[in-house]
């Protein structure tokens, strides 16, 4: 296919070409730091190029003139640690899925955007949609609430490109299809009940649940008499037809469960991303919710070491994999999640580097501003 030319300019004269160092502080400003045509002798800007260094490449903002830095960022940030502000907080980078959130020794439950005055207790919800580039804000139900945010960031794409924010679906007893396979489950809430509990699909679903059926579009969500006719909107990645995603994902492994409390409950495979937000559904029994890593889990609470990435192993299988641990005893089911390491990842993506980074050390940056 032959490539496509467009926005052409043409200069006759009474073009300017300036070229020139650029240096840091040691505070960057999220969104890029001012560079204007008139702080280096010109009325006016056509095109800025700027040549990477140390790692760093650079993008020019024409419409607010700033230049934005970017550079290698962590594809999962693992219990990134907030407090709000008027019931606010801002992640350092942009999300492309939410794990988990929780405060201290407290599980909260992902919900629908709405104003902060308006959510239920122990739950959060997204500012507003997430999107490009904008770093994701959280409100939470308390003003002041310290928090534990556990993320993928939009530098690992092809997972962010299978993101499908609040999908309308209009509820029905029993079986419900979503538009996409279900690779990851974020939230379901109901117009008039709120907030639904996932469990697993083989269980009876009760009033204010929904059964969630890993890997399925058809029959993805099981709902309760209670809530037939309701409208209600769901978060979620769908599963693509092939590739990485679709490879690690194991979309319902029984794990082993032993000892006392805490009881723990151990998968064959280390764990890359828990695709179940926020919780872990249960045989028969009450889902249960994530709290922090070095927690101790309460009755209904679970946790996992995130950053887990188990032993080497030989073979197809590792030794071992990933455990979680429980107050109840309860078997752990519908385990959905991708194994592997954060480094076998492909191609991730630079993402702009974190507000307030120190970039005093980045200086004789090249720049070459053309225009008049």
């Amino acid at each position: 296919m032959a490539l496509t030319t467009t926005n052409k300019q043409y200069f006759a004269g009474g073009v300017r070409e300036t070229i020139f160092d650029l240096a840091f502080d040691s505070s960057y400003a999220y969104g890029g730091e001012s560079l204007a045509p008139t702080d280096v002798g010109l009325s006016a800007v056509h095109k800025v190029h700027i040549e990477p260094k140390n790692g760093f490449n650079f993008e020019y903002d024409y419409t607010n003139q700033k230049v934005k830095v970017f550079a290698p960022a962590p594809a999962i940030i693992y219990e990134e640690k907030h407090t709000a502000v008027a019931n606010t907080i801002t992640l350092d980078y942009p999300a492309a899925w939410i794990i988990n959130v929780c405060q201290a020794g407290q599980h909260m439950a992902w919900g629908q955007s709405v104003a902060a005055a308006s959510l239920a207790a122990n739950s959060f919800c997204l500012v507003s949609d997430i999107a490009d580039g904008t770093r994701t804000q959280i409100y939470t139900d308390g003003a002041t609430d310290t928090v534990y945010v556990t993320y993928v960031t939009q530098a690992w794409l092809d997972l962010y490109n299978q993101l499908v924010q609040e999908e309308a679906v209009t509820l029905a007893t029993g079986a419900n299809n979503l538009a996409n396979k279900l690779l990851a489950f974020g939230f379901c809430e109901a117009a008039t009940t709120g907030i639904l509990t996932p469990v697993d699909i083989a269980d009876t679903t009760a009033t204010g649940e929904v059964g969630i059926k890993m890997g399925y579009a058809t029959g993805a969500l099981d709902i309760n008499a209670a809530q037939n006719g309701e409208a209600a909107v769901c978060t979620y990645l769908k599963e693509p037809t092939s590739g990485f995603l679709t490879d690690r994902f194991v979309e319902d492994e029984d794990p082993t469960k032993a000892g006392s409390d805490p009881y723990t409950q151990t998968f064959n495979l280390p764990l890359l991303m828990w695709c179940i937000s926020g919780y872990a559904t249960v045989t028969g029994g009450t889902t249960l919710g994530f709290i922090e890593q070095n927690a101790t889990p309460a009755t209904g609470e679970i946790n996992t070491n995130w950053g887990y990435r188990g032993p080497a192993g030989t073979g197809a299988t590792p030794a071992a994999g990933f455990v979680l641990g429980a107050k109840d005893n309860v078997a752990v089911t519908a385990g959905a999640y991708l194994y592997g390491h954060p480094w076998e990842i492909p191609g991730l993506q630079q993402l702009e580097v974190k507000n307030g980074t120190d970039l005093s050390g980045l200086s004789s940056v090249k720049v070459e501003m053309i225009g008049r």
